[in-house]
């Protein structure tokens, strides 16, 4: 086995012709691939093993070189094939990318106050303070309006991350609680308890810069289980779905922005995109609430947009450009599949 440095060019260096001749078809198809692959420089250097078949070592875009990936480039039927092998990208590179040093931005759906699953992905993935994940409501941080509200408030910290949760219909409203106040945040208004600043919670309507692309947020939805909770004295919000003023402030400031944004962040989704092999078996759709759904939907008519993300429907599933998240953990506005579901 032997390893050779290429040069600025990629000249191989004290190498028969015979050799070049072998080399420089690979070198042109590993060209081909990385265009393919922008996340990876130019190949720098190469091994044959005793069967004389051909490794190529890339490097990350940004230069840095302890965190090479090799691929093995092989002749099939005159067609150039690539494999990778000796290990993947690790899983903060998979978040990292090109800029080691920006935040990560991650989104995902309802935790119903089971946040030991984000644990182990803050754990794996690396995740550090300054990083945000985006739950799409049904936090149920604010629940019970009583101490153990502060008690996860407090392991939360511990996560050591900032959370943008949206209004979802398994919680108190932020601003019915009389423990926020209003914070400017990314070109909009968040709500914010001053002993636990990294979690803040969406105003609807607001339209954030979140990464850079123009976001709106909506939250909000109707609980099928809303008898059955009332029944047996489980807690129900009768504020859960917004109101005709939340609406109209929503339709103002989507008004503003001549009806365009990048992103638009929800808890339930649009008529046309409920789940319905999804639903409750045996429940009488006509005992429930679709007027959230239904005004989404006119929304989504009128709207301009890149990418819909919500909760809600307990399920993870792609439509169009809008993405129901449950259990997977994301890139927002990145559809690199980071291969992880809470459980």
């Amino acid at each position: 086995m032997k390893e050779v440095i290429f040069g600025k060019n990629y000249i191989l260096k004290d190498e028969s012709a015979e050799e070049l001749d072998r080399i420089n078809p690979v070198l042109c198809a590993a060209q081909e691939y990385q265009k393919r692959f922008p996340d990876y420089c130019m190949p720098y250097s190469y091994w044959t093993d005793k069967n004389e078949r051909l490794y190529i070592r890339w490097d990350m875009a940004d230069g840095t070189e302890d965190r090479p990936v090799w691929r093995y480039f092989y002749d099939e039927n005159n067609v150039f094939c690539a494999e990778k092998i000796k290990r993947n990208l690790s899983r903060k590179e998979l978040l990292r990318g090109k800029n080691p040093d920006a935040p990560v931005i991650t989104i995902t759906g309802d935790t119903h106050r089971k946040f030991e699953r984000l644990l182990g992905f803050t754990s794996k993935f690396g995740i550090v303070s300054g990083d945000l994940m985006i739950i799409l409501g049904d936090a149920c941080i604010n629940y019970y309006g009583d101490d153990k509200d502060d008690q996860i408030k407090s392991r939360l910290s511990k996560l050591g991350i900032n959370l943008l949760c949206i209004h979802g219909n398994h919680e108190m409203r932020p601003e019915s609680t009389g423990l926020y106040s209003e914070m400017e945040w990314h070109g909009g208004k968040v709500y914010v308890e001053d002993t636990y600043p990294f979690l803040m919670f969406a105003k609807d309507g607001e339209i954030y810069d979140i990464g850079g692309f123009k976001t709106t947020v909506i939250g909000g939805a109707y609980s099928v289980d809303k008898y059955y909770r009332q029944s047996r004295g489980y807690k129900w919000f009768s504020d859960e779905q917004p109101s005709e003023e939340t609406k109209a402030y929503v339709e103002q400031q989507l008004e503003k922005n001549d009806w365009t944004v990048d992103v638009v962040l929800s808890h339930t989704v649009p008529y046309k995109y409920r789940p319905v092999d999804h639903f409750i078996r045996d429940l009488d759709q006509s005992t429930v609430d679709s007027s959230t759904e239904r005004w989404l939907g006119e929304i989504e008519e009128r709207l301009s947009y890149k990418r819909w993300y919500a909760g809600h429907y307990h399920c993870d599933r792609d439509i169009d450009d809008l993405k129901i998240m449950y259990k997977k953990i994301g890139l927002f506005m990145n559809d690199t599949d980071l291969k992880y579901e809470m459980e």
